[in-house]
């Protein structure tokens, strides 16, 4: 006996009571019959043990073609170019099942809901190939050694702070000397945590930089300069920020109880040009500080000032990006009551930035680093195949004092080769 599935527009007719009473009548003689049947396949007589056997694989049957039919319709309606691509070993067992079943191309396309010249072109390459590596996979050859996965979980579990994102963990490597990338980060993360054990090789190529305001090839050369506002408790201060446009130094941080003028912007750059020469083009967006006045003071010591499109803060991205990481250190920090105590704060936040605070977009060094034209050492990947493993130490230390300003000290600590 064969069960036919009833059609949804006669169900739909149906009032809510008939619904549930039919429901339960059906599962109440399903109950029954599969009772009836497991009786059955315990009966003395053989020829209904048989039976009993027979009626319960054709039932099976029947549900797997069903589950299916259902897996192929909505497989169909599917774009191909969003249907989920087969494994090189998916496609193998499927050349496998069309020999053993003795399907033509086109029956098994229909049957796995492929397109027929894909499994035409699969068997063309399975025959004529030299090699398949659509079939067998290609093997790894540059899996991370378990020494890479163990740091980099290793810096997480020492520096879980939210300001100390994935970007500043592969940056801390790459300084350290062991190439590793962001992406390479995120995806470990998200692995389990290694046992501790190591791998060496390739240089990353020196980005070409081209001549641009917002992309200068030297340092000195544009500056940035954009207020930001700091809460707390009911306390608002001001802050200003002005930066170097190559190697994102901050060469001044200074707070304010209110919002500064043309004036003390004025003063802040000035005092900025003493410890080094003032650029040739100073960035900011369209706040009254920066008006008629402040252009023409400029003007005076040949800086020239730039302004981006009203509401466009990627023009002055890279000092709004120095922002977002004061403010997750500042949620963290208590600010002080009065003003001489957040300056010294700042001015240890500013130190910290310049000299230990690697950027992931330059390189990975720090902006001091890239201000003196230091080169950091070429960075080496570890392979788990590589037959020198190196012991990594990792030790987060509190710069000058202050736990929320992380400094690591990440070390190979020796090299022990494998001997063959």
């Amino acid at each position: 006996m064969e069960a036919r599935p009833v059609h949804k527009e006669h169900v739909a007719t149906w009032p809510r009571p008939v619904r549930q009473a039919v429901d339960a009548i059906a599962t109440l003689l399903s109950a029954v019959f599969l009772l009836a049947r497991a009786r059955a396949a315990d009966h003395a007589s053989r020829f209904v043990r048989a039976l009993a056997r027979d009626h319960h694989r054709a039932w099976r049957e029947d549900l797997l073609r069903r589950e299916s039919d259902l897996l192929r319709s909505r497989l169909r309606r599917l774009s191909p170019a969003h249907r989920p691509h087969y494994a090189p070993d998916e496609r193998f067992a499927i050349l496998q099942l069309m020999r053993l079943r003795g399907w033509t191309p086109e029956r098994t396309a229909e049957r796995l809901v492929l397109h027929v010249n894909t499994v035409r072109q699969w068997l063309k390459e399975f025959n004529l190939s030299p090699d398949a590596p659509r079939f067998t996979g290609a093997a790894p050859f540059n899996k991370l050694s378990q020494a890479s996965r163990w740091l980099v979980h290793e810096i997480r579990a020492l520096c879980p702070d939210p300001s100390f994102g994935t970007r500043s963990i592969a940056a801390q490597i790459v300084r350290a000397g062991i190439k590793l990338s962001r992406s390479s980060v995120q995806r470990i993360l998200r692995e389990p945590q290694p046992s501790r054990p190591p791998a060496p090789a390739a240089l990353p190529s020196e980005p070409v930089i081209p001549f641009h305001i917002l992309r200068p090839m030297t340092p000195n050369r544009t500056w940035h300069l954009d207020l930001a506002t700091v809460q707390f408790l009911w306390l608002r201060f001001y802050v200003a920020a002005l930066l170097d446009g190559y190697s994102r130094k901050l060469l001044a941080l200074r707070v304010y109880h209110d919002a500064p003028g043309t004036r003390e912007m004025l003063a802040l750059v000035r005092a900025a040009g003493v410890a080094q020469a003032l650029p040739r083009f100073l960035v900011t967006d369209h706040g009254c500080q920066f008006g008629p006045r402040f252009r023409r003071a400029l003007a005076r010591k040949a800086v020239a000032l730039v302004k981006g499109r009203r509401r466009s803060c990627q023009f002055n991205g890279k000092v709004e990006r120095f922002f977002r990481t004061l403010r997750l250190w500042q949620r963290v920090t208590l600010f002080a009551w009065r003003l001489t105590s957040i300056q010294r704060k700042l001015d240890l936040f500013r130190a910290w930035y310049n000299a230990e605070r690697p950027i992931y977009s330059l390189g990975s060094r720090t902006p001091d680093d890239l201000w003196a034209g230091a080169h950091s050492p070429a960075p080496l990947p570890l392979r788990q195949n590589n037959p020198v493993k190196p012991a990594l130490s990792v030790r987060r230390v509190a710069y000058r004092g202050d736990p929320n300003l992380i400094a690591l000290n990440i070390q190979i600590v020796r090299s022990v080769r494998r001997i063959a």
